[in-house]
């Protein structure tokens, strides 16, 4: 579609970097999600589509890069590498993974980094300013609750009652006043 007449100011060809970029970034996520509506699903082997599709959105957004002169006209460079790494990961498991597995898919929404940022964040939350021991403690207790469910069972020399979390146990803890 040409959008260029509704704007006086700008000519017939005015919009067109804007959906190459839109219709770009649109297919990249559909791929990353594997949306099967959209045409896109899992990766089934070495050489899918979906391959080529995450290689070319990458040279796609380097190419743009190398060309702006002001880095205000780019995304942030954190946020280039983490696409670029993202797709580029993905290219590389299946190339890696697919052929000594036949019959197997690649899921690539699996691939996404909410873990890791959901870790962090409980860490972060916790104390923002700790050192690394401290750190190292945080992330403990954070992961120390869901393994000592996993040792509580019925089987176990303990009664399973009810489990409580690291955390619920920071929370108990009361100062008390004489």
């Amino acid at each position: 579609m040409d959008y260029g007449h509704m704007n006086e100011k700008a000519g017939p060809r005015a919009y067109d970097a804007l959906i190459l970029h839109c219709a770009n970034t649109d297919l990249w996520v559909n791929v990353m999600n594997a949306t099967p509506l959209k045409g896109c699903e899992t990766i089934k082997s070495a050489d899918h589509r979906h391959i080529y599709d995450l290689c070319d959105y990458v040279v796609y957004l380097t190419e743009w890069k190398q060309q702006v002169t002001d880095k205000n006209e780019f995304f942030p460079d954190s946020t280039y590498d983490d696409i670029c790494c993202t797709s580029l990961g993905a290219v590389v498991l299946a190339q890696y993974y697919l052929p000594k597995h036949p019959g197997h898919d690649l899921i690539q929404s699996r691939l996404g980094s909410d873990p890791c940022e959901s870790t962090f964040m409980l860490k972060r939350n916790a104390n923002p300013n700790a050192d690394k021991i401290g750190t190292d403690h945080i992330l403990a207790s954070i992961h120390g609750g869901p393994l000592m469910q996993l040792w509580a069972s019925r089987k176990g020399n303990v009664e399973k009652k009810r489990v409580f979390f690291g955390k619920e146990l920071m929370l108990g803890k009361f100062k008390r006043t004489r």
